[in-house]
């Protein structure tokens, strides 16, 4: 299976957006699966000593990764979001077994 190449940086981005969950829901704000390019930078620069990864290879993982429909692309304005989907999901959830309950929600 080809999208087996996109589990690190797929992994990397449910684990920024359970983080930023988490503290979303701490504040009761909305929770979301949709990040944009300069979230889940600033997420690699706190974590730099965990994760390695340069970022235009980020950016370019992501749009492979849109290309390949396991992640959504919506423009609103001059800001583009991109969000986790029911194909990013099933491949999150195939290869580490149990996901978020929330994903069943949705």
């Amino acid at each position: 299976m080809p999208k087996q190449r996109y589990l690190k940086y797929l992994s990397l981005i449910y684990q920024y957006l359970c983080w930023r969950n988490e503290i979303r829901k701490k504040k009761g704000q909305q929770t979301s699966w949709c990040f944009t390019y300069e979230g889940i930078f600033s997420y690699i620069e706190r974590n730099r000593d965990v994760v390695d990864v340069k970022r235009t290879t980020i950016e370019r993982e992501i749009r492979n990764m849109v290309h390949e429909g396991l992640l959504d692309r919506k423009e609103f304005k001059n800001t583009v979001i991109f969000c986790l989907n029911k194909n990013s999901f099933r491949l999150l959830k195939e290869y580490f077994g149990s996901i978020t309950p929330e994903y069943e929600l949705g």
